[in-house]
């Protein structure tokens, strides 16, 4: 019999590497710089001609507060105090309609700007007032007026909306699964990692970027994600914040699936550097609902966003597959992957549920042969006299991952 020789790959990486969004500050927080110039207190304006602006400001006032807006989900807004519902509504119909003037009954700097990002938050269809510029607000001594920087003409606008309208429906009724929000969702996830590159861009935190572009960075990424989560009717709510180790902004989701909710994060999820060293087009699936206390780990969101509690981990990924275990035992694993290799998955991967466990499989599987052994095994099974596996690791979410050609 022929002796087989063992190649193991390059590409082992112990470590993952987490990034932030270049730019998703100017946006992420309590609008911060995105309203870049502010004229306080300036002299009210009711003299000549003022009773016609007085008047719009009186109906402004007593105009009832619209409590559900049909298709919009409007998070941040339930979360709002009645003042902040009300100037919500005046900066997101002033958006809706286009207005570069838009007229709030408020001086209160804070809450505009509080609102106006709860709006951008709450609505990733309001795509050309994200990645603006030049928003300007004007504080008078009772009422303000609010000029967003929109990025493109209204008829652009409007032309896109409608291109990505049908896009959205063209995607939903391919992947849109009656009954199975779980399934609906990661399939979303999948669709916008298999179709976005992490590039920057005029659009790169709106839905343009990902839906007419196929590029953006995490705020795009999580802005797609839950504007097809609305559409598909599936509760998410977009968050942002900052990534460990990073001086940049970070955006991702919250997602409820069957009552519990759970993280998903795309952006990380689309590491084609790590993911490439595998097998071409594979994704990562660790940021589906991954188990709360590691993500926590990795992100931490803003101050003064109210969110709901992820602590379930029924639909993560590796539980869902009967993939993840809770100690190391190399039989369990070894049986594991024959199962794998009969099933003829080219990339095996798992993950444990605590760094003991983790570092006993590492240190099994590098150094005391169990990968040798399975590898074995696949050629074996495949009748192969060599054998190039690459393997990867990611240390701070206990997984690991075993590519075979």
């Amino acid at each position: 019999m022929k002796k087989k020789a063992l190649l193991a790959g390059a590409g082992l990486v112990l470590a993952l590497t987490l990034f932030g969004c270049a730019g998703v500050r100017e946006m992420a927080r309590n609008v911060g710089t995105a309203v870049s110039e502010t004229v306080e207190k300036a002299p009210q304006l009711f003299s000549s001609g003022g009773r016609e602006l007085e008047r719009q400001i009186e109906e402004l006032e007593s105009a009832s507060v619209q409590e559900e807006m049909p298709g919009h989900q409007e998070y941040y807004f339930h979360q709002a105090d009645e003042q902040e519902k009300k100037i919500y509504r005046q900066i997101q119909s002033g958006i809706e309609d286009f207005e570069t003037d838009i007229l709030l009954t408020t001086a209160d700097d804070s809450l505009i700007d509080r609102t106006y990002q709860m709006v951008l938050m709450d609505h990733p269809e309001y795509f050309w007032a994200q990645n603006a510029g030049n928003t300007r607000k004007i504080l008078y001594s009772t009422y303000a007026r609010l000029e967003p920087g929109y990025n493109i003409s209204e008829e652009e606008a409007r032309e896109q909306t409608a291109q990505m309208e049908e896009m959205a429906e063209e995607i939903l009724t391919d992947i849109y699964q009656e009954g199975n929000i779980y399934l609906t969702a990661r399939l979303i996830y999948e669709y916008i990692i298999s179709n976005t590159e992490y590039v920057q861009n005029e659009n790169d935190q709106n839905i343009a970027g990902v839906f007419l572009q196929r590029e953006a960075v995490c705020a795009g990424y999580a802005r797609a994600f839950q504007y097809l989560c609305e559409k598909a009717e599936i509760e998410c709510i977009y968050v942002t914040g900052d990534a460990r180790d990073t001086v940049e902004g970070h955006a991702w989701n919250i997602v409820n699936l069957d009552g519990d909710y759970y993280y998903v994060d795309a952006t990380y999820g689309d590491m084609p550097e790590f993911s490439s060293s595998l097998q071409e087009d594979q994704m990562l699936y660790d940021y589906f609902c991954p188990f709360p206390e590691e993500y926590e780990q990795l992100v931490t969101p803003d101050a003064g966003l109210v969110l709901p509690a992820c602590i379930a981990t029924a639909n993560n990924y590796y539980v869902r597959n009967a993939s993840c275990f809770d100690t190391f035992d190399r039989q369990e694993l070894y049986n594991y992957f024959v199962m794998q290799i009969d099933q003829k998955n080219r990339v095996i991967h798992f993950k444990y549920t605590n760094r003991e466990a983790y570092d006993r499989a590492k240190a099994e599987l590098r150094e005391n042969g169990l990968l040798d052994e399975l590898a074995g095994y696949y050629m074996d099974y495949y009748q192969l006299d060599t054998l190039n596996y690459r393997y990867g690791a990611l240390d701070e979410l206990y997984t690991f991952y075993v590519g075979m050609p």
